[in-house]
C-alpha cells in the first residue's frame, strides 16, 4: 500500500522514492518505510568539485581535511553523527582546525569495534573498572554545565554515585538549554581504551590508530605545539594557567570541567576538566590528556588508562584533497533516505507500508540519483538500526546489521542490502532466503561503480529486513547515508 500526502512533499520537496514490495500473509504486523528527513535527508550537499566548507554539510561523517581547510575561522555548523542521530556544534578554531566545541555523547554498542561494551548508564555505584585496559564507559543523562564567572569552580562533591546532586550546587542543570547552551552538554565519560575504540591496549609508543570519534573525525594528540594537538589550540588562544579560568570555558572553545570517574564514582565534576588524547605514555598503564582548574592547565599531563574522561574530537585542515580531479566536475546525491521498520502502528501519509511477516524476508528499495561528467562510485553507509521507545519503560532494542559473509534470513531480526539488485538477476523478492546480501557499516562501503559519467543516472538499492516472531513492538530505524566519489 502506497500512501502518499502531498502537503509533506510539499514541505520537503522531497524526491520520489521507488520501493519494491510483496504481499505477504498473517503474521506479525510491520512497516518497512521510507520518509526524507526533513533535517539532514532531504537536504542536498555541495557537489564534489565545488569549495565545500563546514556550512555545506549536515553530518559530522561529511566532514574532511579540504572541508575544513575551505572554512573560515569561527565558521560554525551544528552537524547530526549519522550514528545516532545526535546533534554537535563545530567550529574552525583559530589552530586553523575543525573541532567539536561540545564533548562527544556516544552511546557505544556491543559490537561497535573488537572488545566495545555497551555504554553503562544509570547509577554508576558500582560497575565500573578500575583495570587499565577495561573498554568502559558511561552516560549519566542529559546534565549541562553552567558557566556562572571566572571564580566559579564549585565542585559536585569529592565523590559521586552520579550527577543527580550536582544541579543543587548551582552550575549545572537537567533543563535543556537554548540551541547555543548545547555547547555544556557533559556527553559521556570514556575510558581510554573506549576512546581509542579498543586499539590503546597496553601500547607505549606513536598514537592509537582509532577512535570512537565519527568517521572523518579523530581525537587530539598531547603534543604541546603540533597542530592538531591540545597544546596547539591552547598556544593559538594564548591560554595558560594564569588565564585559564574564562578563556577555556567561554566561546569559542567551550571546554567544560566535567571531572573523572573510577570505580569509586564520580569525582570533581564542577572543578576539573579532563579530556583524552590518542597519545599513550610509555609505562602502558597511562595516556596523555588535557587536564585544567581554576589557575591550572596542562595541556599534556597523563592520568591512567581505566579512568573515564570527556571526549573532544577534531578534524584537521587539509589543503587541496576536496578539489576536483578533472575541470568543472559535478557528482550530486540527491537521495539520502532513512528506513524505518515500524512494528506497532501504521505510519499516515508519506509513507510507503509493507505488511510484514516473520517467516518471510521483507524487501524495499530506494533511488540514488547521480550526475557527473566522468566514471564514478557510490558508496553507502549506515549505524545499526534502533529501536525508538513507544513508552518511557520500553527498552531499547537493535535490528542488527549482518556479519560479511552472512545473508539476511526469515526469523532472525538483522537487515543489509542486497547487491544482485545491481544486476537485474534477482528481482524477485519474496524468496525466504535473502542472497547476495552485504552488510551496512558505519564505514561506506562502495556499492556500485559506473563505467563512465551521465546526466541524471539512477541507481537502485534493494534493502532486505528480517525479522523476529518476538521482536518487541516499536519503530527501528537507521540513517542510509548515500555519497559518490569520482574514478
Amino acid at each position: 500500500m502506497l500512501k502518499i500526502q502531498q502537503e509533506l512533499l510539499q514541505k520537503t520537496k522531497a524526491p520520489m522514492l521507488m520501493v519494491a514490495f510483496g504481499l505477504v500473509g498473517m503474521g506479525l504486523f510491520s512497516y518497512l518505510t521510507f520518509i526524507p528527513e526533513q533535517t539532514s535527508a532531504a537536504e542536498v550537499s555541495t557537489p564534489i568539485g565545488e569549495s565545500r566548507t563546514l556550512s555545506g554539510i549536515n553530518t559530522m561523517q561529511e566532514m574532511n581535511g579540504a572541508i575544513c581547510y575551505n572554512s573560515a575561522e569561527n565558521e560554525t555548523k551544528q552537524l547530526k553523527d549519522s550514528r545516532d542521530g545526535n546533534l554537535y556544534w563545530v567550529t574552525k578554531l583559530k589552530d586553523g582546525n575543525c573541532w567539536m566545541t561540545q564533548n562527544l555523547d556516544y552511546n557505544i554498542k556491543a559490537g561497535d569495534f573488537s572488545g566495545a561494551v555497551a555504554t553503562k548508564t544509570g547509577n554508576i555505584n558500582s560497575g565500573w573498572s578500575n583495570t587499565q585496559t577495561a573498554v568502559q564507559s558511561w552516560d549519566p543523562g542529559n546534565y549541562y554545565y553552567k558557566y556562572v564567572s571566572a571564580t566559579d569552580w564549585t565542585n559536585c562533591g569529592a565523590s559521586l554515585s552520579n550527577m543527580s546532586t550536582c544541579p543543587s550546587k548551582g552550575n549545572w542543570t537537567t533543563t535543556a538549554p537554548a540551541a547555543e547552551g548545547q555547547h555544556y552538554h557533559v556527553g559521556n565519560y570514556y575510558s581510554w581504551n573506549a576512546a581509542t575504540a579498543g586499539t590503546g591496549g597496553s601500547i607505549t609508543s606513536g598514537q592509537a590508530s582509532a577512535s570512537i570519534c565519527p568517521t572523518g573525525w579523530k581525537l587530539p594528540t598531547s603534543n604541546n605545539t603540533n597542530s592538531g594537538s591540545f597544546g596547539g589550540l591552547m598556544n593559538a588562544y594564548s591560554i595558560t594557567s594564569f588565564n585559564v579560568n574564562d578563556k577555556i570555558r567561554q566561546t569559542p572553545l567551550y571546554f567544560i570541567p566535567a571531572g573523572s570517574l573510577n570505580a569509586s564514582g564520580l569525582y570533581n565534576a564542577g572543578s576539573y576538566g579532563n579530556y583524552w588524547s590518542s597519545t599513550p605514555r610509555s609505562n602502558g598503564t597511562d595516556a596523555y590528556l588535557l587536564y585544567f582548574n581554576s589557575g591550572n592547565l596542562h595541556p599534556s599531563i597523563s592520568g591512567p588508562r581505566y579512568y573515564g574522561y570527556s571526549v573532544r574530537c577534531l578534524a584537521e585542515a587539509e589543503e587541496g584533497s576536496d578539489e576536483p580531479v578533472v575541470d568543472n566536475p559535478v557528482i550530486k546525491v540527491t537521495v539520502k533516505p532513512v528506513l524505518t521498520l515500524d512494528v506497532a502502528t501504521t505510519p499516515e501519509g508519506g509513507t510507503v507500508t509493507i505488511q510484514a511477516d516473520s517467516n518471510k524476508v521483507m524487501t524495499g528499495s530506494f533511488t540514488a540519483t547521480v550526475s557527473s561528467n566522468q566514471a564514478y562510485t557510490l558508496a553507502l553507509s549506515a549505524a545499526q538500526g534502533f529501536s525508538t521507545s513507544l513508552t518511557t519503560t520500553a527498552t531499547k532494542e537493535e535490528i542488527p546489521t549482518v556479519a560479511d559473509g552472512e545473508n539476511v534470513v526469515a526469523g532472525k531480526s538483522a537487515w543489509g542490502i542486497r547487491t544482485c539488485e545491481l544486476t537485474n538477476d534477482c528481482a524477485d523478492g519474496s524468496t525466504k532466503v535473502f542472497q547476495g546480501i552485504v552488510p551496512f557499516t558505519a564505514t561506506p562501503k562502495i556499492f556500485y561503480t559506473s563505467d563512465e559519467g551521465a546526466e541524471a543516472e539512477n541507481t537502485t538499492f534493494q534493502v532486505g529486513i528480517g525479522v523476529d516472531s518476538s521482536l518487541s513492538s516499536g519503530t527501528y530505524a537507521t540513517n542510509v547515508v548515500v555519497t559518490a566519489a569520482q574514478i
